[in-house]
């Protein structure tokens, strides 16, 4: 009979690969395992690998390669996928701090992303903010691109006070950079789909709304006037589904409320939060309404 594999306590796995990584480094580089608060509330482990030479480092969270592990793949796999993973995305030139630090640079480069108020509660006393319905917006500055990845600096009250600002100037500053950095990307559901070989989703007519790079793009629904000419254009008032912090769904509210009711449409939405979308990505659990007349939203 085949003995029952033994697997190490996740405190075990990461404590593993931080001395197996260690070890196929040279001494010159420093391995840190840091815990990582990420948007939601939710705390990752972060493997982050020091040169001396960098003041940058990518992070690699391993809470995902545990669960690879207790799946059934070897450590020895794992060890050497986090090697590749750290070389592939090492930074070949420092981030110039002094870009960061002066504000009158660091300002063409500050744009906001829309997060859940109530599922960052611990997150939101320690940086600047603004309401959005019972939503936050919360600033970011948006760095270098490092071999084409996208990286940005999230500002904390540290930072503002630094500088001198309040989230109001903040604010006013991302709703101008924001539509630039990140133009809106607007496209209908259905033909997204049938482009994938799938037919026939709904009966009702329904559109994406995120950004170029599908980073934060639920934030578009706070562009100035767009949801007015996305109205405009469809020549209804809008329900908008927020499907995660990537993106919102658009729908006809006359088209949608011939199939649905608010009530049906708000349990949709719990229900897909609960078994399709990840807690570090879901930004609400219930739809909002735009008015084509009033250019209001509520929920």
């Amino acid at each position: 009979m085949q003995d029952e594999k033994i697997y190490m306590s996740y405190e075990e796995f990461k404590e593993k690969i931080k001395k197996e990584v260690t070890e196929r480094l040279d001494t010159s580089k420093r391995v840190l395992l840091t815990p990582i608060l990420k948007n939601n509330g939710m705390v990752l482990d972060g493997l982050i690998i020091m040169e001396q030479c960098r003041n940058i480092s990518p992070t690699i969270y391993l809470n995902s390669y545990y669960d690879k592990y207790m799946e059934g793949e070897a450590i020895e796999d794992i060890i050497e996928d986090v090697t590749k993973t750290y070389k592939k995305h090492l930074p070949t030139e420092d981030f110039d701090i002094s870009q960061f630090r002066d504000f009158e640079k660091a300002s063409k480069n500050i744009v906001f992303k829309l997060v859940s108020k109530e599922a960052n509660k611990e997150l939101l006393e320690d940086i600047p903010y603004v309401e959005y319905q019972d939503l936050a917006l919360i600033f970011v500055c948006v760095v270098n691109n490092f071999k084409r990845e996208y990286a940005t600096i999230l500002i904390h009250n540290a930072h503002a006070n630094m500088w001198d600002v309040d989230a109001k100037t903040l604010y006013q500053i991302a709703l101008q950079n924001t539509p630039n950095i990140h133009p809106y990307k607007f496209d209908c559901l259905d033909y997204l789909v049938r482009q994938q070989g799938v037919s026939d989703i709904e009966d009702v007519p329904m559109y994406i709304l995120t950004n170029w790079i599908k980073i934060f793009g639920a934030t578009c629904m706070v562009y100035p006037t767009l949801l007015k000419r996305i109205a405009d254009f469809l020549q209804d008032n809008l329900i908008i589904i927020p499907s995660s912090v990537h993106e919102v769904l658009i729908i006809p509210e006359s088209e949608a409320l011939k199939i649905y009711t608010m009530d049906e449409v708000n349990e949709m939405i719990v229900e897909t939060n609960e078994t399709v979308v990840g807690r570090d990505e879901i930004l609400g659990d219930h739809a909002y309404r735009f008015d084509r007349e009033s250019e209001e939203i509520t929920y």
